[in-house]
């Protein structure tokens, strides 16, 4: 009788033991999740580096500007933000193209830009509007102060504003030109202008006419302008004016550098 009562005992005292036990391992286990969760909630909002940001394709638009754009808070924590978000936020602004942005394993997020050119000023009916070869307002300033691309003459914009496009038909041959010159070329003609017969001319920051003509051979007129342009100032050349029209260039020289044999 005694041992049975013994034996009794040492079941329950087992028991308690065991319940107590378990009691002790969902304890630490629900302590564990509580800080693994405020661990992970630290990490993503306590402004914590964590990971790292790539970014491609950013030429005009500074990286800083870009993180300020998309939403993305300094020190960069990657699990701080939503990739979906910030390809939201970047694809609104009207520099840039397109936008891509996605994770990579472990802890990064890459951002691939394609962002706008812009090649000319419009004049429309407050101001002046930045484009891009596609006619897309990028910006608008109330004057040409500070201008370092070519101003869009004979044509003249609407109510455009910032991200709205300009699809007057004229201007598209204009807009095509201008894209097919190198940025040098580019910066070095002070006006591009668009006659009522369609036919296009420019005017160099020197002040020197060049003749395009219709929106014929666009690109090949393009790439020969700039080899031209890029000779004469290699020469210290300043000619009476330009012409591109025709297959073969002309390039009007003043008397003095014609007699002196340069070409």
């Amino acid at each position: 009788m005694m041992k049975q009562q013994r034996l009794t005992e040492r079941l329950r005292e087992r028991k308690v033991r065991r319940r107590r036990l378990r009691r002790r391992l969902v304890r630490l286990i629900l302590l564990g999740l509580v800080l693994a969760v405020a661990a992970v909630a630290a990490v993503r909002i306590g402004g914590w580096p964590l990971g790292q940001l790539l970014v491609t394709g950013d030429k005009l638009i500074p990286i800083d500007e870009i993180t300020r754009i998309a939403g993305i808070g300094q020190p960069v924590n990657v699990l701080s933000f939503s990739v979906a978000e910030v390809e939201r936020r970047l694809s609104q602004d009207p520099r840039v193209e397109a936008v891509a942005v996605r994770r990579e394993w472990p802890l990064t997020v890459r951002i691939e830009l394609a962002e706008r050119v812009p090649v000319g000023y419009l004049a429309i009916e407050y101001g002046y509007a930045l484009l891009d070869s596609k006619g897309v307002v990028m910006a608008v300033s109330d004057s040409l102060r500070n201008v370092h691309l070519p101003v869009l003459t004979g044509i003249r914009g609407d109510w455009q504003y910032i991200g709205d496009r300009c699809d007057l038909p004229e201007l598209v041959p204009v807009l095509r030109f201008l894209a097919d010159l190198d940025d040098n070329s580019r910066l070095a003609l002070a006006e591009v202008h668009l006659n009522e017969n369609g036919r296009i001319s420019a005017l160099t920051v020197d002040s020197v006419p060049v003749r395009i003509g219709g929106s014929d051979r666009l690109p090949e007129k393009a790439q020969v302008l700039g080899q031209i342009l890029q000779d004469l100032k290699k020469n210290g050349i300043k000619p009476e004016y330009i012409d591109i029209q025709y297959a073969t260039p002309v390039i009007k020289l003043p008397a003095a550098a014609a007699n002196s044999g340069k070409h």
